[in-house]
């Protein structure tokens, strides 16, 4: 209980620190007006965009839970998906993360590795496409800030290594499990457990795709619902007057990315928000009310969305939450 209490104390501690760098210099009466200037159609076209985006990372998933369980329909992953999306969204710390494999075991019977595997292998594709895309939208926007390749260099150096890490136990199992216990053996060993449980649980979720068609498919669908991703907040952006090319709207979502991973308070409030004001005011020069607007709705319009795609469901995952699985 204490150290929980601890992890949540730090997580809010981090949300606060961002979310005074995000809104030091607010203009409350400013932020007012950039909000007046935001009509309901943009709005309604965003949370379409949404709402076709979770439906892609659901059937992307779907994809190795099906190779898992034969038998599980559609439905059923989409119904585990929005609760988990929701949870990794809201629970702080990224403790979310576990709901979807909990849920799985508990409904499906799956066992964790495997169900962990599969989150695993959507977060470093995830994490490898993000980082690219950030470099590549740098190089192309003419942005030119060192705070970017720091951005860039220490999400390049979490996923990267982690690919390596999943790589290497992957294609030499044996001699990849002696080599990452013995880095991590001066943590304990029960944290080098749950080291080499994640790894090779990594590995059991790449087995969920063992054909080329399935591997491509599963590209196809991140590439599409990343693109879509980019697309909404270009074309939300533009809603409050601030014009972005496709190619700057990628490297906001980039930085995004980048800002959510650090572990937060629920909903990455501040984190969210840095790094798009950040993006939108240092890099574009757009007015600050106008960029903190910006992000106060896109978090918002997120955040309802996940919540009420959820609530139908949420019976399932008070049930792990009340016997404090998350």
């Amino acid at each position: 209980m204490a150290t929980r209490l601890i992890r949540l104390t730090l997580a809010l501690l981090v949300s606060l620190v961002f979310v005074f760098v995000a809104f030091k210099d607010l203009d409350f009466d400013a932020l007012i007006e950039a909000l007046k200037a935001l009509g309901l159609a943009p709005v309604g076209l965003y949370l379409l965009s949404i709402f076709i985006i979770h439906l892609l990372r659901s059937y992307r998933w779907h994809l190795m839970i099906r190779s898992l369980d034969s038998e599980q329909p559609f439905m059923s992953s989409l119904r585990i998906s929005f609760l988990g999306f929701a949870a990794v969204f809201l629970v702080p710390l990224r403790l979310g993360e576990f709901a979807r494999p909990l849920l799985l075991k508990r409904h499906r019977g799956l066992s964790m590795s495997a169900s962990l595997g599969t989150v695993a292998v959507e977060r470093t594709v995830d994490g490898l496409v993000m980082v690219f895309v950030l470099c590549l939208a740098v190089l192309a926007s003419g942005a030119n800030d060192p705070l970017l390749w720091t951005m860039g260099g220490v999400a390049g150096a979490i996923f990267g290594g982690a690919a390596l890490a999943f790589g290497s136990i992957a294609l030499a199992p044996i001699a990849a499990e002696s080599f990452w216990r013995r880095c991590c053996s001066p943590l304990g060993a029960s944290f080098s457990d749950k080291i080499i449980a994640l790894l090779k649980g990594f590995t059991e979720g790449l087995g969920s795709l063992p054909t080329w068609r399935l591997r491509g498919l599963y590209l196809a669908c991140t590439l599409a619902y990343w693109g879509l991703n980019a697309w909404g907040m270009t074309y939300l952006a533009a809603a409050f007057g601030m014009e972005i090319t496709y190619v700057q709207g990628c490297l906001v979502m980039a930085l995004l990315v980048v800002g959510i991973m650090i572990p937060a308070g629920p909903g990455s409030i501040g984190t969210f928000h840095a790094p798009i004001i950040f993006a939108l005011v240092s890099l574009f020069g757009f007015a600050a009310p106008q960029a903190q607007a910006y992000a106060i709705v896109l978090h918002l319009l997120q955040v309802i969305h996940m919540v009420v795609m959820a609530l139908p469901f949420v019976g399932d995952l008070s049930g792990i939450v009340g016997r404090g699985d998350l």
